[in-house]
């Protein structure tokens, strides 16, 4: 009797562990996109040199002139105000010996910062000096920008989107020569597969 009620405790809690295991290998979509004020053009851009490659993503063209705002992906609190998400743009460039990465954080948005009406600069207007100084402020083949999102309610929750930094004159070549991009339902620019080149 006593045997057969520690099989089913066992049992119990064994589909118990199982269906935590499952909803925390499972989370929802995240709750915020952003739309920048130019149109979609896709390019390829340069996202670290962690280890020994250099790593390439899918990624949309911008101006330092860019501006970006938040909309709600899913149905939810997410979809009343955007308290809880806070941004991230970060400055990804190759170290001088080209053997690995910096990472340098150039704006951030705290939680609070931002709403689901107001538009927001990715540069402010002393980083766009600032970086043109350093002959950083537009991408190549081993510089690029990162924008990370982040939901507080939820902190391993994060998206990134792939930036790459162009003059006026370059976005609208590349967007000249562009194919369209189709962002459809479960389609996230920023998530596609990522590119690995080995050093040569």
């Amino acid at each position: 009797m006593l045997t057969k009620g520690l099989k089913s405790f066992i049992f119990a809690a064994a589909i118990s562990a199982v269906t935590c295991l499952t909803a925390f290998a499972a989370p929802g979509p995240f709750p915020y996109e952003v739309e920048f004020d130019v149109e979609a053009c896709g390019r390829i851009c340069y996202a670290g040199h962690p280890n020994a490659t250099v790593l390439y993503k899918d990624g949309l063209a911008v101006t330092p002139e860019t501006s970006f705002h938040v909309v709600p992906a899913v149905e939810g609190p997410a979809s009343v105000s955007a308290d809880d998400l806070s941004v991230t743009i970060s400055l990804v460039y190759e170290n001088e010996s080209l053997s690995g990465s910096h990472k340098e954080t150039i704006r951030q948005y705290a939680p609070g910062d931002l709403n689901l009406t107001d538009d927001y600069r990715l540069f402010s207007d002393n980083s766009v000096v600032h970086l043109e100084e350093r002959d950083k402020l537009y991408s190549n083949a081993l510089t690029g920008v990162e924008l990370t999102m982040t939901s507080k309610s939820d902190s391993s929750q994060k998206k990134t989107i792939y930036l790459y930094v162009c003059s006026d004159d370059d976005y609208s070549q590349y967007l000249m020569n562009s194919p369209q991009i189709e962002d459809g339902p479960g389609e996230e620019i920023g998530d596609e597969p990522e590119m690995i080149f080995p050093e040569g």
